[in-house]
């Protein structure tokens, strides 16, 4: 099993580092598959899941993880985009399916001979909120980690640059999800494994420390509280 997991990673990156519009390797997409292969792996072994005692296609499912946001490839190529505008632009069931396309044109692959109806049936099955296959619901909380947190400010922050904006969007950004309760939502209703949710709390409690010095420094707040004589001093 561990030499057919590090074949399935190793095909993952070769499909997924590939030469961006200005002809750098771009390995933003490989980086986050390899994430979110590794929160699969690891929310495997959680207790609550181990006493489930369901069976787990283990190699299915991390190749479902390796290759569920692999369909961005298929867009970039076609739309001539980077890929955090095509980021922005193909989500959801369509991304899944732009997948699923993906794995199918790698069928010959002898580690994969046999595995790719089931390892796409996880990636379009983890679209389906209620889905009862262990495998599209611990995919489904793998990936939605990776958007909670430090790492999911960054890219948040990655697609305000492309769309040549800055902090400031960033903050009003999160400002509005805030006030239409969508990390509430996404906290409460997006996870399917109480310990993964109360890690994904964790980090959504320490990107808001982050936010709140954000927003210090891009108003100048803390410069607001230099003593008066300093201020004297200054001018």
């Amino acid at each position: 099993m561990v030499v057919q997991t590090e074949r399935i990673g190793q095909l993952a990156e070769e499909v997924l580092t590939f030469p961006d519009l200005s002809g750098r390797t771009d390995r933003w997409l490989w980086e986050r598959a390899s994430r979110i292969a590794r929160y699969t792996e690891a929310i495997c072994k959680l207790p609550e899941i181990l006493d489930k005692g369901e069976s787990i296609d283990l190699f299915c499912l991390l190749s479902a993880a390796y290759f569920s946001d692999a369909g961005l490839k298929l867009y970039i190529k076609a739309r001539k985009i980077s890929s955090t505008l095509a980021a922005l632009e193909l989500r959801g069931r369509e991304l899944r399916n732009f997948s699923t396309q993906i794995l199918k044109e790698k069928e010959n692959d002898p580690i994969l001979k046999g595995k790719i109806e089931p390892i796409c049936r996880i990636i379009l099955e983890s679209e389906n909120r209620m889905t009862r296959q262990i495998e599209a619901q611990i995919l489904s909380d793998a990936r939605g980690l990776d958007d909670i947190g430090i790492l999911g400010l960054l890219q948040d922050f990655r697609r305000c640059l492309a769309q040549g904006k800055g902090a400031g969007a960033l903050l009003e950004g999160w400002n509005r999800k805030i006030e239409y309760r969508y990390w509430e939502a996404r906290l409460k209703e997006g996870f399917h494994f109480r310990t993964v949710r109360q890690i994904a709390q964790s980090r959504f409690e320490a990107t808001e420390k982050c936010i709140r010095q954000m927003r210090t420094e891009y108003s100048a707040g803390d410069l607001q509280n230099i003593p008066l004589e300093s201020r004297k001093s200054i001018s």
